[in-house]
């Protein structure tokens, strides 16, 4: 199996152990802030965000457009997570299950010539760099702190 499987099949069993870790989080623990300033919830508000981001950015650099990064990553996860604080959890939690399988699915067409390439000219991103980025993203900067809250 080539590096590029073995990243889709790492971010698929990650995404999957997060699912999990949701799952057995306490309901009434959901929208208490336990992250820094963050809740679980506002945690997949974000991570939807991202997920959103990545499938749009995917899909425009298959199309032969050049992606727009058109905000700071500080900015983008506060306005992620502000334009979600009162919708309910079933929803943000469904919209995560969704978007995070179709992130997924995002990855798996891209074509093997593609997996190293630029997606822009002026930055160092190439889709098996974000593909990287999001297995950390989802098992270092969240999986781990949802399960250190768990298991205390």
């Amino acid at each position: 199996m080539d590096d590029w499987n073995k990243l889709i099949l790492e971010l698929k069993k990650v995404r999957l152990e997060l699912i999990s870790a949701i799952d057995k989080f306490p309901k009434e623990k959901r929208e208490e802030i336990l992250f820094d300033k963050w809740s679980l919830k506002d945690i997949l508000s974000h991570l939807s965000g991202w997920d959103k981001f990545t499938i749009q950015k995917i899909n425009e650099f298959l199309n032969g457009k050049i992606p727009r990064w058109e905000i700071s990553i500080d900015k983008f996860n506060d306005l992620n997570v502000t334009k979600n604080k009162n919708k309910p959890w079933n929803e943000i939690y469904d919209e995560f299950v969704k978007l995070s399988l179709q992130n997924i699915k995002s990855y798996k067409i891209i074509p093997t010539t593609k997996h190293d390439s630029l997606i822009w000219k002026d930055k160092k991103y190439t889709p098996k760099k974000f593909l990287m980025i999001d297995i950390d993203h989802y098992k270092n900067e969240h999986l781990s702190k949802i399960l250190k809250v768990l298991n205390s």
